[in-house]
């Protein structure tokens, strides 16, 4: 599942497991994909937070000026997190 978020200083998404189950459990799931998901998705599975996936983009989100790329930026974002998911995770 693949989760959105919104700051004041930036936008940004990662890969999460199903309602309920832990970042440990998660992980270990993933990494069997490893490294070809983190490839194709252009990011490394572990980061600084317990997150799968995690990719964010700095942007200032108290101007609303910023407001319509940030979106658009999501919306590109959660189309390939999506479709790669599903073609490695899903597929496999």
């Amino acid at each position: 599942m693949v989760s959105l978020y919104l700051t004041n200083r930036s936008v940004g998404l990662f890969v999460r497991g199903q309602r309920g189950e832990g970042f440990a459990t998660t992980l270990n799931r993933l990494s069997a994909f490893e490294p070809g998901l983190g490839q194709a998705l252009g990011v490394s599975l572990r980061g600084e937070y317990k997150l799968c996936y995690l990719h964010d983009h700095p942007v200032a989100m108290m101007d609303p000026a910023n407001w319509s790329a940030a979106h658009v930026w999501l919306e590109r974002q959660e189309e390939h997190f999506s479709k790669t998911l599903a073609d490695i995770v899903v597929g496999a």
